[in-house]
């Protein structure tokens, strides 16, 4: 059925107006992705691994015989495509290109399919109307270009076997089956995509089931090429599983769940559906978010916080939508439509059929987890149902002169909801991206620094903030094999306490140990870096202090005036501080705080020397408020174990605890200290929990639950010493999968 219209728009005539829209749409949803980074430990890998040679052809066999997959080392080849060269404007063209690629495919196939541009017009908005980015191994910001090209490959291999079954031409049926091929020797997934070509090919044939047997198998002889590629991948999977069998969970099939599967294809899938992040990451919004009162599901809350290209893109949104349906297109009878409806829930659910199988995502998904790499695909299934639906009703009512403006009025309006409602979500988990980011950006600042160009070769830098500070884990060589990847320089970077140990055993290597330290605020762009040649190693109950007489500070902040914090290893009644080899006072106690103002300097990152003596490096801290006191009390405080960062206002903030917290206290002066502990404390469940509080003086067992119990002891520390305090709960964790912890 080609497409005709009841009205008399000229479409033609309005193309380049669409095209400018849509054009409009591509900028406004992916440039915010410009600044995001990594997003997942694998990324990370998969970047280092492209440029330290650890791609030769043993390793990566290796690595397929571990994932279980013979064409892994074809997959791991695609994924080094994005850092063959180290240039943002590379990476991001090939990244973002391979998504933006996906959807114009996509809707060419529809317009082939349809012959209709009005119809793929409205696919492609209604894609990026309700593109959503997420955490969770989200194909928007993980993994580029590998599994995009993979879906690329299949709509391409889609394109020509309709073009083969219009004309008959054996090119183009080569082709797509070579295409199809590509597309599966990334992902095994994409074998079962084999499903619409048999769709296509019934839907070239109407009557063909009441053919003669005879007849239908000449019939399927398009696909039997296609079907040789499944045949292929079967027998060599197989086989390679019998040679090189695996353990890995997420390649295995092993006490399986039918519960189990289904939830996950569920899940995985209908996180997919357009607005599904906005109503399920409420927590990361109320992080991230800088309104007084936090995130709000309120149409006032929403009117008070638009941002203007919010205001624009759903504008354009209305717009394009409103043209399309005026135009009121005759695309459909009931079979069709009743088809297209049919084959958009197959690719709506297909995707995650295989990773369901595996005990790995039944797992995840009991756990908690949200979306995965196959969800991206569901997206195509989900844009197709919709699309498909609003413009058979359109077509339905375009006889009632009355129902049909109130219908396209409510399309309208529902349309520019979901676009203002998926710009906020995707803003703010951009943000939360683009935090985690600034981590790689400071420190790629750090190693251009003549500071780090002047320590010698085979230095070690103990660091272990750089792990503490990251939305996902890194490895343990992690940064040590970053430094040699951008700097060609031989320099360990770790975090453990034993090996600062082994470190300090070898006299020679105390002259090469370094010490790094990374802080970040929790939601805004505000990071600083402490860098300093250890002059000493002390040991205050299990916790390492390390010393030195100068450190350098480097602030990467809009906020170039500050105020820099610190404490000395001992008191003193004339320890002079110099910043810049410039005296700024003398002070009379271990505690530090002095004034930096660098409002006059052009430099991104601006950096300050600081000399004083015995420093406690660990210490250093960086306040925005620049009327901040000095406390009275010398008695410091660390959350250590399963606490998270402090979120909150200064007025009224706590903190996230897994099931083990450990509070360090540490009373670095000569006296006793006599201090009152209090807390509130509570679950995020309504049942009752137990909670021990434990220390080497005391130990007691309390009852909290969604209801804040307060908490209050006197404690005495000691002078010169540290106290662990250890809080243990079986309290229920908190349901929270959008939070990135």
């Amino acid at each position: 059925m080609k497409e005709q219209n009841v009205n008399s728009i000229n479409v033609n005539q309005n193309k380049l107006n669409f095209i400018i829209i849509i054009a409009l749409l591509l900028l406004l949803v992916f440039y915010p992705l410009i600044n995001v980074g990594f997003t997942t430990q694998d990324d990370t890998m998969i970047a280092l691994n492209s440029k330290l040679g650890v791609n030769d052809f043993g390793q990566m066999f290796q690595s397929a015989i571990n994932q279980g997959r013979v064409f892994y080392v074809v997959s791991v080849c695609i994924s080094f495509i994005p850092y063959l060269i180290d240039n943002l404007v590379y990476f991001k063209i090939i990244a973002l290109g391979s998504i933006i690629l996906n959807l114009l495919l996509f809707s060419y196939l529809i317009k082939k399919l349809y012959a209709s541009f009005l119809f793929s017009l409205l696919v492609i908005s209604i894609a990026l109307i309700s593109f959503q980015n997420a955490w969770e191994h989200s194909l928007v910001t993980s993994y580029p270009f590998v599994f995009q090209f993979s879906l690329s490959a299949l709509l391409i291999s889609l394109i020509f076997f309709i073009n083969y079954l219009k004309t008959s031409r054996r090119r183009y049926q080569i082709v797509s089956a070579i295409t199809f091929f590509l597309s599966t020797v990334t992902y095994e997934m994409f074998i079962l995509y084999f499903v619409i070509f048999i769709i296509l090919t019934v839907k070239n044939k109407p009557d063909l089931f009441r053919q003669k047997f005879s007849i239908i198998l000449k019939n399927f002889n398009v696909i039997f090429p296609h079907l040789c590629i499944i045949l292929l991948y079967l027998i060599l999977t197989l086989g390679f599983r019998y040679l090189f069998p695996t353990s890995y969970n997420g390649a295995t099939i092993s006490n399986f769940s039918l519960i189990g599967f289904l939830k996950v294809v569920y899940q995985y899938s209908i996180s997919s559906f357009p607005t599904y992040i906005f109503f399920y990451y409420s927590s990361l919004f109320s992080n991230f978010n800088d309104t007084y009162s936090g995130h709000q599901y309120s149409l006032l809350y929403f009117a008070k916080n638009l941002r203007i290209e919010w205001i624009i893109k759903s504008i354009l949104s209305g717009y394009i939508v409103y043209i399309i349906l005026e135009s009121k297109p005759i695309i459909f009878n009931f079979k069709r439509f009743s088809a297209t409806i049919f084959v958009s829930i197959i690719i709506f659910f297909l995707p995650p059929i295989l990773p369901a199988l595996t005990p790995k995502y039944q797992n995840w998904v009991a756990n908690g987890s949200l979306s995965y790499t196959v969800t991206y695909f569901s997206f195509f299934g989900a844009v197709l149902f919709i699309c498909a639906l609003i413009l058979y009703i359109n077509q339905v009512l375009s006889k009632y002169k009355v129902l049909w403006l109130v219908y396209v009025l409510f399309i309208i309006l529902t349309v520019s909801l979901v676009s203002i409602a998926t710009d906020y979500s995707n803003y703010y988990v951009t943000k939360s991206q683009v935090q985690s980011n600034l981590k790689w950006k400071t420190f790629n600042m750090f190693i251009r620094s003549e500071e780090f160009k002047s320590i010698p070769k085979n230095s070690y830098i103990y660091a272990p903030s750089l792990w503490d500070s990251s939305a996902f884990e890194n490895y343990e060589t992690y940064w040590t094999d970053y430094v040699k990847d951008k700097t060609h320089k031989n320099v360990t970077i770790f975090r453990d306490s034993k090996k600062l140990k082994e470190v300090q055993i070898v006299r020679e290597n105390m002259d090469k140990l370094y010490f790094l330290k990374y802080s970040q605020e929790f939601k805004e762009p505000n990071q600083f870096l402490i860098f300093s040649k250890v002059g000493g190693v002390g040991l205050i109950g299990s916790k390492n202090y390390l010393y030195s007489d100068s450190a350098k500070v480097f602030s990467y902040s809009k906020n170039k005036k500050f105020l820099l914090l610190f404490n000395l290893k001992d008191k003193s009644k004339d320890t002079k501080i110099f910043i810049d080899n410039n005296y700024i006072k003398t002070v009379r106690d271990n505690y530090c705080v002095v004034s930096i103002d660098k409002q006059n300097s052009t430099d991104p990152m601006i950096s300050n020397d600081i000399l004083a003596r015995n420093i406690d490096l660990d210490t250093f801290n960086i306040s925005y408020y620049l009327n901040y006191t000095q406390p009275s009390y010398d008695v410091s405080i660390n959350y250590e174990g399963d606490f998270s960062h402090l979120e909150g206002r200064r007025e009224s903030n706590w903190r996230w605890c897994g099931r083990k917290g450990v509070l360090a206290l540490e009373n670095p002066s000569d006296e006793n200290k006599n201090i009152l502990l209090s807390m509130g404390l509570c679950t995020g469940y309504a049942e009752d929990s137990n909670l021990s509080i434990e220390s080497v003086d005391f130990k007691e067992n309390i009852k909290i639950n969604s209801n804040i119990t307060w908490y209050n002891k006197k404690i005495t520390i000691p002078r010169q010493s540290s106290m662990e305090i250890i809080l243990q709960s079986n309290a229920k964790r908190v349901d929270a999968p959008a939070d990135p912890r």
